[in-house]
């Protein structure tokens, strides 16, 4: 599950991401075929697993608690896919979507629950020792073969996925030169937002940083929205000012920190965004300008909305991520 969730992120992330992440996942492929050929039950991992003893040493609290530490790392015990690796490497490559994570819990938490929840309660032998249900370790030893080619199935598809979306973002084409994506319509279906006319534009914020590009009414605005943009990653960092007005329509810190969300609008997915403490800088004409510093982290490309609220001023923009 956490593979398919990595996979579904590859359309988003940069040119050379997925084709790397390709060739990663190849590799995997590769070894589980020669684990698979040569019959054997495990695939790269440690030759270890949890100490079944560790709640009797540790306590039931603490035990289990440790248990689960040490099972749901999911590389400090045996592996009988390399799957697991694949899922990670897409994560460190930055196409895994935050829900890779979810879909491994689910993954992991939904069959031990079974495990635990549906075997019939038995009383412990007579010499003290505790009943355990013997069914399920030797069913999932009997299915291991199936695990491993259900593994092999899915890293099969997603080298197919990722070269598909490599191929799709541009690459050299037979004669070595740079194939240039087809031409979208994001810039035209992502319009970016309208500034106000610098007749509506309080007087102390143009006096301190000019007329131009101003965005927002009431006690909230910005100036320059999408104008810092920069690649990070294999997403985008966008960089603004948010400016506060206190009830005199000056610059304060006083109106409270704005609040803001950030979602894509073409798709589904969600970026980050951070207030940074209050600060004073230079601005036109040397002349003190104080604001928020805004940062906004999405990603990957597409077609963004920012809101950004303040008591009862909300402000809707969209960016677009190329």
């Amino acid at each position: 599950m956490g593979l398919l969730g990595g996979v579904s992120g590859a359309g988003h992330a940069g040119a050379a991401y997925p084709a790397i992440a390709a060739a990663v996942c190849a590799v995997f492929f590769g070894v589980d075929v020669w684990v698979l050929a040569r019959g054997r039950m495990f695939s790269i991992g440690l030759p270890r697993q949890t100490p079944k003893m560790i709640t009797y040493r540790r306590g039931a609290m603490l035990g289990a608690f440790v248990w689960g530490l040490d099972t749901g790392t999911a590389v400090s015990t045996f592996r009988v896919s390399a799957t697991t690796w694949a899922a990670l490497g897409l994560t460190v490559l930055g196409i895994a979507p935050p829900l890779t994570g979810v879909a491994y819990g689910i993954g992991f938490a939904v069959p031990l629950a079974v495990a635990v929840l549906v075997p019939r309660w038995r009383p412990d032998d007579d010499d003290g020792n505790r009943y355990e249900p013997r069914w399920i370790p030797r069913m999932l030893q009997l299915h291991v073969r199936t695990v491993q080619v259900a593994g092999l199935v899915a890293l099969a598809g997603s080298v197919v996925v990722l070269a598909g979306c490599s191929a799709s973002h541009g690459g050299p084409s037979a004669d070595g030169t740079r194939r240039s994506p087809p031409a979208t319509t994001a810039d035209a279906a992502c319009p970016a937002p309208a500034p106000v006319q610098p007749s509506t534009v309080p007087r102390t914020l143009v006096t301190g940083a000019g007329g131009d590009g101003w965005y927002g009414s009431g006690p909230l605005w910005t100036q320059g929205i999408g104008a810092g943009m920069t690649r990070a990653g294999a997403g985008y960092r966008l960089k603004y000012g948010s400016f506060t007005l206190d009830d005199r329509g000056t610059m304060s810190p006083h109106a409270g920190r704005p609040r803001l969300a950030v979602h894509r609008v073409d798709a589904p997915g969600t970026g980050h965004a951070s207030v940074r403490a209050y600060g004073n800088a230079t601005g036109n004409g040397d002349k003190p300008i104080s604001f928020w510093p805004t940062v906004i982290a999405l990603p990957h490309s597409g077609c963004w909305q920012i809101t950004e609220s303040l008591h009862h001023t909300t402000l809707h923009f969209h960016v677009h991520a190329p």
